[in-house]
């Protein structure tokens, strides 16, 4: 009976271990890097590029227009590993947010604004 106890204490620790080993960056802020905000991008194709946050291991990237007070038109909702995204959007006024998280936790948002002005 002894032995049971043990097994299944021990059993509850390791799950439970991951808890206590993943970072927690609930009151982190991703840093954006491009494009600068209000920028004004003369090609239809965009990367966006933001920080690598320390203890993240996916980001979630939204991109709206024209803003996320006031979303016209939704123009991408993506998780990715990377610390970058490259899109292809229409000739328009865009704002876009990206967010990280890890098993147990989620940063706060980053957001900006740019423009895509293809003549």
């Amino acid at each position: 009976m002894k032995q049971l106890f043990i097994l299944l204490l021990s059993l509850f620790v390791f799950s439970a271990c991951e808890d206590i080993f993943v970072k927690d960056i609930t009151d982190k802020r991703i840093d954006i890097v491009a494009p600068a905000n209000g920028a004004i991008v003369n090609n239809k194709e965009v990367t966006l590029v933001w920080e690598e946050l320390n203890g993240a291991t996916d980001y979630h990237v939204i991109i709206v227009s024209p803003s996320i007070a006031e979303v016209l038109y939704y123009a991408c909702d993506s998780v990715t590993e990377d610390y970058k995204l490259k899109v292809s959007l229409p000739n328009g006024v865009y704002e876009w947010s990206v967010q990280a998280s890890n098993s147990a936790h989620v940063s706060l948002k980053s957001s900006q604004t740019f423009q895509i002005a293809v003549p």
